[in-house]
């Protein structure tokens, strides 16, 4: 729409106009600073940090009781506040929950963050095999002497009527955490006279797993370690703890596998890479049998990347590292980015079919669409601000989503309004050269 006779454009189409034509008449120029500017942004790009999403997982230890047909009121009263009163004084507890319900009590120990909960003291005993053999005292005896001590044996059972009930035989549960009582215990009554724990085992408390896990038919060990991702990345941490790792002898029965928040960024990368190029290839064919060729498709396509020049800038400038929502702006981002690209270039054709030289045609889509992008583009950029800026409760977490909507669309407006027709030129005429080399020149000004 041009404006009225005698009216003068707006100051802003004035100054558009005048940056159009200037990479219009040098369309090679502009290419190259665009490609520049695209170049710096990607190596931007590769130095940010990399994240994913914090997650803060406390210890916790549930302990469930189950009493069918027993009533709340007494699973609380005999269950639950016994528990609570035990359990009370437990070592780094930072909040303790429980509930009641028929035939269940559960209790909740949420331990202070960083507490280890794979590891807890165990027994260790060291049998000096030689002494116990010159006693006649063999390993399953010491075995079987400290079950029966801690277990316990049931040498009988006691009636009731029709009801039989365990004897159980043991040592007081004060004493199995005692290494002097637990030394005493009887292993062997014999030719060499009574032989005690102590006499051919040393005894000491040492800690030691709670569980062995084993994967793939492997025993595994997981060396867990937590660290402020406010303060250094998931990357940066992971890459000085394989350089660590690699200047050990392992020897070749051990190899390190490193997961965790890395195995997941891994996987984030390599699913979002998946589905960028597929959401590319779907656009990329659905405007190819659109237009029925490709240099429109291709002059869209190609100002999807330089969104990411803003990407790129914002997140350095923020010092906010990659991250699963980055990800998922960025497909945000290209939608928007190849919508205005689309409009635009419809435009430039409306121009050609209404007579228009190709120069004319660019210049003056480019000047009709100039409000109507920058409108959404405002728009979309007021509705994100908020949430850009950290503002209400739970916004952090959707922060760098927004932070790439709004640089993305800063950068790639810019570069979508003079870059797109500077692009729309060259490729326009590339493919008329290639059509007149192939089909001649009738046949390339019907097929551009």
């Amino acid at each position: 729409m041009t404006p009225p006779p005698g009216e003068e454009p707006a100051r802003g189409t004035r100054y558009y106009r005048g940056l159009s034509h200037l990479a219009i008449r040098r369309p090679l120029g502009t290419a190259a600073v665009a490609a520049v500017v695209l170049v710096l942004g990607l190596f931007a790009g590769s130095r940010l940090a990399v994240n994913l999403l914090p997650e803060v997982v406390y210890p916790l230890i549930q302990i469930s009781v189950n009493y069918p047909g027993v009533a709340p009121e007494i699973m609380e009263e005999q269950v639950t506040r016994v528990l609570e009163r035990q359990l009370a004084s437990t070592e780094d507890l930072v909040r303790m929950d429980s509930d009641a319900r028929e035939g269940q009590a559960n209790v909740r120990l949420i331990f202070d963050f960083g507490v280890d909960l794979d590891r807890a003291p165990q027994l260790g005993i060291d049998i000096d095999r030689a002494r116990a053999a010159a006693l006649g005292v063999n390993v399953s005896d010491v075995g079987n002497a400290l079950r029966d001590a801690v277990t316990g044996a049931v040498p009988t059972r006691y009636a009731t009527g029709q009801r039989e009930y365990d004897v159980r035989v043991r040592l007081p549960r004060d004493a199995i955490n005692d290494v002097d009582t637990l030394g005493a215990v009887v292993v062997a009554d014999g030719e060499n006279g009574v032989v005690r724990l102590s006499d051919v085992a040393r005894l000491q408390f040492e800690d030691g797993p709670v569980r062995i896990q084993r994967e793939n038919q492997s025993r595994i060990q997981r060396v867990v370690g937590a660290f402020n991702t406010s303060e250094r990345d998931v990357s940066a941490t992971v890459a000085e703890a394989q350089e660590v790792v690699a200047a050990l002898d392992l020897g070749d029965d051990l190899r390190p596998i490193f997961g965790g928040a890395f195995e997941s960024i891994q996987e984030t990368r390599a699913e979002s890479r998946v589905v960028i190029a597929l959401a590319v290839f779907l656009v990329l064919a659905v405007l190819i049998v659109q237009y029925e060729r490709l240099s429109n498709p291709l002059v869209i396509m190609l100002t999807a990347p330089y969104a990411l020049v803003g990407v790129a800038g914002v997140l350095w400038l923020t010092a906010t590292p990659l991250s699963a929502p980055v990800l998922l702006g960025v497909i945000l981002l290209v939608g928007i980015v190849v919508n205005n690209a689309i409009l635009l270039v419809e435009y430039i054709e409306r121009g050609l079919r209404r007579g228009l030289e190709l120069t004319a045609a660019v210049v003056e889509a480019g000047r009709i669409r100039l409000r109507p992008i920058l409108m959404t583009v405002l728009t979309t950029l007021s509705g994100m601000l908020p949430l850009a800026l950290g503002a209400g409760e739970g916004a952090d977490l959707m922060r760098p989503l927004a932070l790439t909507v709004v640089g993305g669309l800063a950068v790639s407006t810019l570069l979508t309004l003079v870059l797109a027709p500077c692009l729309f030129v060259l490729v326009r005429g590339m493919a008329g050269r290639v059509n007149a080399a192939l089909f001649g020149p009738g046949e390339a000004r019907a097929a551009v």
